[in-house]
């Protein structure tokens, strides 16, 4: 329950309308999932205003309302003594400054999670492993922006003993933010790598965001950190500059890995169609039922953070071997005798790369076929980083490679300057376009990798390609 009282506190907010006795069962910002007796949140976006669903609210069991300043709320407009109108400057932050105050109520262990690529996969892994001592909540998809973290920290109540929330962020500042949200007690960064480059311009700078995560833990808080990153990838780099100046910042670093000296290191790793495998720290053999080289370093950090709490490697490793990849991530399906790889969630150099290395290590009996959307947000840095991708497809062995949106020209051209004869190349502007052409050329031992940034709508050309398709 949130009294007025608690809000008022919590915001720094005014109240225009209602008595502070009253009490909310719950806080939303979505008319279509809230509950009788809740506080709604009025959030402004650049695509709807949340003030013009106060009505609506109220109809579907709403008591009360924060608004940003406007004399429409306190000069009648909503009807009924009991309703409350509180007016703050910023709906948004309000939401975030209530889930802090909520947060806060709770002696529990709160594991924030972080990185360019993997951060939904790490966070499902280390829930699914905590599951096994604890009641865990977490964000739930890819919930990890101002809305979608405090409205899972807002669901915490007495039956949960831990929490595990992913965080995102496109520009600077935005991780310290959800952090002093979250209040973390552990933090997990999966990587660091190219990826918003239009809005954080440099590497650099996203590394420094990503950092920022640990100037928010408290004294003896750890930090689980990956050991190996190369600016997010081996392609990008020279050093682990992540890991260092992650030491340099707290002595609580735990590592994470495949190279020498990682606290948690993966070793004899074998890559095939039927999953991963690999050795944990020498001892502890583990198995990953899907594919992708990348998915190792989610997995371990995953087993890290699950250990720090008290969860077995033998544990662990029983969780990961019947764990299933989030929708659209690395996911293997063979129709007609044709292989395809759909990782259609998002892309940036680093994801792209790691997708390559997978089917650079698989032996198909026909011909590799990459079909590469844009990688969105990479600012200037664009036309170069999608260059070096298409010079990656053809150190793959790629045969064949189709390019979906305008910056995929720069893909081609990449590939051709290692080799691929221009006739291989192909190029669209879209994914209906490229599904319709992919249709005409596959054949039977055919493998198929389809990436590409979440815009590019790459998802389309699985939905050619699945129990329906017929050659």
């Amino acid at each position: 329950m949130f009294s007025v009282a608690d809000i008022l506190e919590a915001t720094g907010g005014k109240l225009l309308k209602g008595g502070a006795e009253i009490r909310f069962s719950s806080v939303s910002t979505d008319t279509r999932t809230i509950k009788q007796g809740a506080l709604f949140i009025a959030i402004k976006g650049p695509n709807f205003d949340g003030h013009n669903f106060i009505e609506e609210a109220i109809s579907r069991g709403a008591i009360g309302a924060v608004v940003i300043p406007s004399t429409q709320w306190g000069e009648g407009k909503v009807k009924g003594s009991g309703f409350v109108i509180i007016e703050v400057k910023d709906t948004v932050k309000a939401m975030g400054d209530i889930a802090k105050a909520h947060r806060i109520k709770f002696n529990i262990p709160v594991i924030a999670i972080t990185g360019s690529n993997g951060k939904t996969t790490t966070k499902e892994m280390t829930a699914a492993i905590l599951t096994k001592k604890y009641n865990v909540l977490k964000n739930e998809g890819t919930e990890n922006n101002f809305i979608g973290v405090p409205s899972t920290l807002l669901r915490l109540d007495s039956c949960y003993e831990i929490a595990v929330l992913e965080l995102g962020s496109n520009h600077s500042g935005e991780i310290a933010r959800l952090a002093e949200i979250a209040q973390p007690s552990l933090a997990v960064i999966v990587n660091a790598g190219p990826s918003h480059l239009e809005f954080f311009n440099t590497v650099d700078n996203v590394r420094k965001e990503k950092l920022s995560l640990l100037k928010r833990l408290g004294s003896g808080d750890l930090s689980v950190i990956n050991g190996d990153d190369l600016d997010g990838s081996a392609v990008y780099g020279d050093d682990a500059r992540l890991v260092k100046e992650a030491k340099a910042m707290r002595d609580e670093v735990v590592t994470f890995g495949l190279s020498e000296g990682c606290d948690f290191r993966a070793t004899e790793v074998k890559e095939g169609e039927r999953g991963i495998d690999f050795i944990l720290n020498s001892d502890r053999r583990f198995h990953l039922n899907f594919l992708g080289r990348h998915n190792i370093y989610n997995a371990i950090a995953a087993v890290a953070a699950g250990s720090l709490y008290g969860v077995s490697a033998e544990e662990a490793a029983a969780v990961l071997k019947d764990f299933k990849l989030p929708k659209l991530r690395m996911e293997f399906i063979e129709e007609d005798g044709i292989k395809f790889i759909f990782d259609c969630y998002n892309s940036n150099p680093s994801s792209m790369a790691g997708a390559i290395e997978t089917i650079k290590e698989m032996n198909p009996s026909g011909r590799k076929i990459l079909v590469a959307g844009d990688m969105l947000e990479m600012g200037k840095a664009g036309p170069d980083l999608h260059k070096n991708i298409g010079r990656l497809a053809a150190a793959a062995g790629v045969d064949i490679l189709m390019g979906v949106g305008p910056l995929s020209g720069f893909i081609l051209e990449g590939a051709q300057e290692e080799g691929i004869g221009e006739k291989s190349l192909l190029r669209f502007e879209n994914s209906a376009a490229a599904a319709k052409a992919l249709k005409d050329i596959l054949k039977e031992g055919d493998l198929v990798l389809v990436k590409g940034s979440r815009g590019m709508k790459m998802e389309e050309i699985k939905r050619c390609f699945t129990t329906s398709y017929t050659r």
